[in-house]
């Protein structure tokens, strides 16, 4: 009897050490957080409802899709030590854009009188369809919008989550700004390089106190320079202020730009991207050859996935593979890095034209399988050899 009870309590206790085991490695994985960024035409609770809905269809593909494929379990998501989590989140900001339309709709009123009605209908569709693109454009629009999809970000940070990127339509353009404006894209040597080229202050000072790589917002909002059109920095030409802005860098570092490995990557979907940003990648000398250094050395995807008939979906650019694109821009990647860009545009929508820009959600399945893909073949495009 004392046998058996010892051999019973002997059986509890490896039983409750592999559970502990097994608690212990799920606890260990890190969840990934899937942020939803609406487009354009989207200024109501209406739309709200519409494209939250859709989204969530989208997700429960998207995760089923990813965490099932061999290939993203193994490359995306760190050998199944990542997980995509069940609830997605929803960024809409249509509503910051609801005032400046209403504005236009009162406008166009004023042309009822003396405009035809199939004028008339022709301006109210472009309106509708067009502003929020214009809008979010504007620097001052898409700071704001920036900067709350960072608080978003922080936020997922702050609870331990990754972050992936979704961005549909003119949400592409929040995703690339996003990126533009809080990746730690600019080296503490270009940092460097900056002060001594412009000989404002001496070198040595700022070399005895070391800062971080920055991104573009903690530099502006420091007040240690601000971007040009080109992507240089103009640097306050004021030494005293210049000197006390560079302190205090690091700290805007800290809050103004995503920490390292916190963005996994972007997935664009019925992006017109490359009609509204059209010189992205052709000057070396622009921010962007940063992004894309950044991207691939920090093993981020940048995924542009548009339905072929979509009329509003234009691929980002050719794909490369990493070593062209090195070559063709003289960009000096880090050969460890396993991150790449990728345009995939190949697969029909079940709507016809008309209908293929919002078609994305109405058939999940077919582009959550599209998205698994596009990260498939987008890395072995740019890693042909491996």
């Amino acid at each position: 009897m004392k046998s058996y009870i010892l051999k019973s309590m002997w059986i509890m206790v490896m039983v409750l050490m592999v559970s502990v085991q097994a608690y212990a490695a799920e606890v260990a994985k890190t969840p990934v957080r899937i942020i939803y960024i609406n487009g354009s035409n989207n200024n109501t609770e209406k739309d709200r409802f519409v494209f939250s809905d859709g989204m969530k269809k989208i997700h429960n593909c998207v995760k089923k899709d990813f965490e099932s494929s061999d290939y993203v379990k193994k490359n995306m998501l760190d050998n199944g030590q990542d997980y995509i989590l069940d609830n997605p989140r929803i960024f809409f900001w249509g509503y910051s854009s609801n005032s400046a339309l209403n504005n236009v709709n009162e406008d166009l009123v004023t042309l009822d009188m003396i405009s035809t009605k199939m004028a008339q209908s022709v301006r109210k569709m472009i309106a509708h369809v067009m502003h929020d693109a214009i809008w979010v454009q504007k620097e001052r629009n898409m700071q704001i919008v920036v900067n709350n999809l960072h608080k978003e970000v922080m936020a997922a940070n702050q609870r331990g989550e990754k972050v992936i990127l979704f961005g549909h339509s003119a949400g592409s353009f929040v995703t690339y700004r996003y990126m533009f404006h809080k990746l730690p894209a600019i080296s503490a040597d270009k940092v460097y390089s900056y002060l001594e080229r412009n000989k404002i202050a001496n070198a040595s000072f700022f070399k005895a106190h070391p800062v971080k790589n920055t991104c573009l917002d903690a530099v502006t909002e420091s007040g240690l320079g601000v971007s040009t059109s080109t992507g240089e920095f103009v640097l306050n030409p004021n030494p005293a202020m210049l000197k006390e802005a560079y302190l205090k860098l690091n700290d805007y570092t800290a809050t103004e730009c995503v920490p390292d490995n916190e963005l996994m990557g972007v997935v664009n979907f019925g992006s017109p991207l490359a009609l509204f940003y059209s010189d992205i990648g052709t000057n070396t000398e622009n921010y962007d050859m940063n992004l894309y250094r950044y991207i691939k050395n920090n093993n981020m995807f940048f995924i542009t996935d548009n339905f072929a008939d979509d009329p509003i979906g234009f691929p980002l650019s050719r794909n490369l593979s990493a070593q062209e694109m090195e070559n063709l821009y003289n960009i000096g990647f880090n050969p460890n890095g396993k991150g790449f860009t990728y345009s995939k545009s190949d697969v029909n929508s079940p709507a016809t034209f008309v209908g293929a820009h919002c078609s994305y959600w109405k058939c999940p399945n077919k582009f959550a399988k599209s998205v698994v893909k596009a990260y498939s073949d987008g890395y072995k495009n740019f890693y042909p050899a491996l």
